[in-house]
């Protein structure tokens, strides 16, 4: 069992702390320099290059993935946690801003679901990496989605939830316990300050974030936490093609390689930012060279000014 939080559910919160069991710890800011690569740099293209790194035609992969679990189909001690964490989430959320959902029935399909939808591109990007310290980190973790989620059906595997908010940490420390889960690490700090910290920086096997933002903005949070080999894992609408020609010359800059750039859709009800459409896909970046030391940026200039 997890150690509890002191009784008032207060976490000191200082440049940047990591919490595990409750126990809060100063955030370093060192990073390691490194420098090899598989990938061209965009400072060593020809201009124009991002015209032809991807053709401009539709990216999404014609792959079949087996059918990915849903509440229904996981196992009976799988969904004694889920459920223990639904009862826990519509409690606490009747206090604090975790969720705007409050019915069960829609937590099970927009939350639980659709976390499980990611499982498995998750799986097949776990086998092509380095299987012997299989580590997740879930970026902007919010109210521990799809954290939790891939902690229960995986228990294999080290899933670390970072959040920049001390109520969402506190949150999924109580949430960890009440699973039972002993394969989670939180982490209370900003993506910024936590991809500068040693032991964060480049140190996972595959990182997402569910967060609704560009990826050029997340590629600069998400893509210095995965260690060279590993990949970077987007959940996005049905139609990202734009988006990623955008975000083509910030996944380049910050180590990742367009060239293995995958585009597969999900089965999920869910798109990120847009409730009335239920098709998905996730963008996969494979890391192949280390990120260089002045990213990520300060907190906050990868939003305001995204590469």
């Amino acid at each position: 069992m997890r150690s509890k939080i002191n009784s008032n559910n207060n976490l000191t919160h200082g440049q940047g702390s990591r919490m595990y069991g409750g126990v809060v710890r100063r955030i370093g800011m060192t990073c390691s320099k490194s420098a090899s690569s598989c990938c061209s740099h965009p400072s060593s293209l020809p201009l124009g290059w991002m015209n032809h790194a991807i053709p401009r035609r539709r990216l999404v992969s014609s792959k079949r993935h087996a059918h990915p679990p849903t509440y229904e189909t996981l196992t009976a001690l799988e969904r004694n946690k889920i459920d223990g964490y639904l009862d826990l989430l519509l409690d606490w959320n009747t206090r604090m801003n975790l969720t705007g959902i409050t019915e069960r029935g829609e937590a099970i399909e927009r939350h639980i679901n659709d976390s499980l939808s990611l499982l498995p591109s998750l799986d097949e990007c776990m086998q092509n990496t380095d299987t012997q310290d299989p580590r997740v980190l879930d970026v902007g973790s919010g109210a521990g989605l799809p954290g939790l989620v891939i902690a229960t059906v995986r228990p294999e595997w080290k899933v670390t939830l970072l959040d920049s908010l001390n109520k969402r940490c506190t949150f999924n420390t109580a949430a960890a316990d009440a699973m039972g889960l002993d394969n989670i690490d939180i982490v209370w700090s900003r993506a910024e300050d936590a991809g500068r910290d040693p032991q964060h920086r480049e140190a996972y096997s595959i990182v997402t974030a569910r967060a609704v933002a560009e990826l050029r903005v997340l590629g600069e949070l998400c893509l210095p936490f995965v260690r060279v080999g590993g990949y970077w894992i987007a959940p996005k609408g049905a139609s990202p093609d734009k988006e990623i020609q955008d975000a083509l010359a910030a996944i380049e800059t910050l180590g990742g390689c367009v060239e293995s750039l995958d585009v597969q859709r999900v089965e999920s009800s869910v798109t990120p930012g847009d409730s009335s459409q239920t098709k998905r896909t996730v963008v996969i970046v494979k890391k192949t060279e280390k990120t260089l030391d002045k990213y990520p940026r300060k907190p906050g200039v990868p939003k305001k000014k995204p590469l």
